[in-house]
């Protein structure tokens, strides 16, 4: 989402985590339901003692499908935790200006990392997210935009492949749905080059970009991303990364150039 007020991040943020919105946050959390039940339901699996690894990322903007989510300071943080059974569990939080406030991201999926003819490695992934964000229906969009996706994907050497379906994308009554491709490239053994292209459809994917094209028309698009990531010392990072969409949305059409920085915790 990408229509922007000059409003403080920081106060704005602050205010969703505190609550404001806590009544609208608990009809919010019915739109996505199912998957939040799922999301809990795998937490109650027998498993043993797994991996934990959280993250904290500061950027001049946040991109998300090709869209800036800020148009400025950006911040996030995310945990995930992998359990020895191959399930997999995370949150994140991030400020989000383009939708209102604040988006919290809830996600759980399994993968597999295997062996075809004891030759070649792959791997396999497959889940679901719940999308929730708050102060969306005072911000540019006037209205609820939760949504849940579910989504599979498979991994062959550098190369990445994953489809994803949300049944009512950004809660526009219709579904949406995206491919993309991913390769990452290792040019030293601390510096990686990703390129993403992804392909977004779907009634709710034209719906959403409907009143945010100057044709007034939905369309399906294209979006892009190049990422240079310099790993450094104690766990840091700092990245580059330029990215846009096919498309002229909120009269943008060429690529948004970022930088940021994040530090990664293991334990």
């Amino acid at each position: 989402m990408s229509s922007i007020e000059g409003r403080s991040d920081a106060a704005l943020f602050l205010l969703a985590v505190q609550g404001r919105y806590s009544a609208a946050m608990s009809k919010k959390v019915r739109t996505v339901g199912r998957p939040v039940a799922v999301i809990l339901a795998l937490t109650a699996l027998p498993v043993h003692a797994g991996y934990f690894g959280a993250q904290l990322d500061v950027a001049s903007d946040r991109l998300f499908r090709g869209l800036t989510q800020n148009n400025g300071l950006s911040y996030s943080a995310h945990g995930d935790y992998a359990f020895d059974n191959r399930v997999y569990l995370g949150a994140s939080a991030a400020n989000n200006r383009s939708a209102g406030d604040a988006e919290f991201d809830l996600y759980a999926g399994w993968s597999r990392s295997l062996l075809f003819r004891e030759i070649v490695a792959y791997s396999v992934d497959a889940g679901v997210s719940a999308n929730l964000y708050t102060g969306d229906v005072h911000g540019p969009r006037a209205q609820n935009l939760d949504y849940a996706e579910a989504y599979a994907g498979l991994t062959v050497g550098p190369a990445s492949f994953k489809a994803y379906y949300a049944p009512d994308y950004y809660n526009f009554g219709a579904p949406g749905y995206r491919f993309n491709g991913t390769i990452k490239l290792p040019l030293t053994d601390k510096l990686v080059l990703t390129g993403t292209l992804a392909w977004n459809d779907g009634d709710g994917v034209r719906r959403l970009t409907e009143a945010r094209t100057e044709d007034h028309r939905g369309h399906a698009y294209l979006d892009y991303s190049a990422t240079l990531r310099q790993a450094l010392p104690k766990g840091f990072a700092v990245y580059l990364q330029a990215g846009g969409t096919s498309l002229d949305i909120d009269g943008r059409r060429f690529p948004r150039v970022l930088i940021g920085l994040n530090k990664r915790f293991d334990f």
